[in-house]
């Protein structure tokens, strides 16, 4: 596929999970019923910045084939921040090659288990690699700017 031609944003799906204003605690994010349909993206990302934490946190992509399905992980899509990790952004980008896409699974959810009380994270999800424009979802990409 020849992207040369394609903008950023035309090919980028952009989503907020969860704001650091926001406590975590173990589990999905997005929670089941609203997991991310990843069909038709070549690579996905979730953007991981820590505000406060008050603990390890360990993240695990995990995949699904509908949007509630049982989750199963992606093999190698984890990472660990420690409790000391104030601050420390860090990405977890997975190619959409590396779900179970034989056996059905499309829909993909990001899983917390060392949430705690004290932890405020910022979640982002990207998704590109699309071959027609991705649609924003309203609630979320509030501007574009183009330069050059």
């Amino acid at each position: 596929m020849d992207l040369t031609n394609i903008l950023f944003y035309e090919n980028t799906l952009i989503k907020q999970i969860n704001s650091a204003d926001v406590v975590l605690a173990a589990g999905a994010y997005p929670a089941s019923g609203s997991y991310i349909d990843v069909s038709g993206l070549h690579r996905i990302a979730f953007l991981i910045a820590p505000g406060t934490l008050g603990a390890q946190q360990t993240w695990q992509v995990q995949q699904a084939t509908t949007n509630n399905g049982t989750l199963k992980d992606v093999t190698g899509a984890v990472v660990i921040v420690a409790a000391n990790g104030d601050g420390k952004p860090c990405v977890l980008e997975v190619g959409v090659d590396k779900l179970d896409i034989n056996g059905g699974y499309k829909f993909v959810t990001l899983l917390n288990t060392g949430g705690a009380a004290g932890n405020y994270t910022s979640l982002i999800f990207l998704g590109w690699g699309k071959r027609i424009p991705v649609m924003q979802d309203a609630n979320y990409g509030q501007s574009v700017a183009l330069v050059g």
